[in-house]
């Protein structure tokens, strides 16, 4: 669970939002689910747990997916920021949502995008321009 590889494939290609670790894992499964610092516990039943996955990362590109149940209402709301200020290009399902300035402090953005929607599978993609920018931190993301 705390491969990194693992959690970025897992959050970049499944719109999944709890993680259950049932009793009879084994034991170095569920120690490992323990320590991974993006599932969140929320509780435990007949010794299975239940995790709340955050979907943040830290990269200078970032995909998120989402079904399109999950955008409803058609919007998208995320809390970015960056070690120092840079730009970050924003697409959704290949359309370009334009380019927004991220700072040290966190800073909020949403999109509507009722207009991009497809059925079934649905893509965030943030990049930080330029390519030499480096990282770009995730802190959350929602659907609506």
């Amino acid at each position: 669970m705390c491969s990194p590889a693992a959690l970025r494939h897992l959050k970049h290609q499944f719109p999944i939002g709890y993680v259950i670790v049932h009793a009879d894992a084994p034991p170095a499964l569920r120690e490992s689910a323990a320590r991974t610092p993006s599932l969140e516990p929320l509780f435990e039943e007949a010794g299975a747990r239940v995790y709340r996955l955050r979907r943040g990362g830290e990269g200078r590109v970032l995909r998120r997916a989402f079904r399109d149940d999950q955008l409803a209402a058609g919007e998208l709301s995320a809390r970015l920021r960056a070690p120092a200020p840079r730009s970050v290009r924003v697409a959704f399902n290949d359309a370009d949502l334009g380019v927004l300035t991220v700072g040290s402090a966190p800073r909020e953005v949403a999109w509507n995008v009722r207009g991009q929607l497809r059925r079934g599978l649905n893509t965030l993609v943030l990049t930080a321009e330029p390519a030499e920018a480096g990282a770009l931190e995730l802190l959350e993301v929602t659907a609506r």
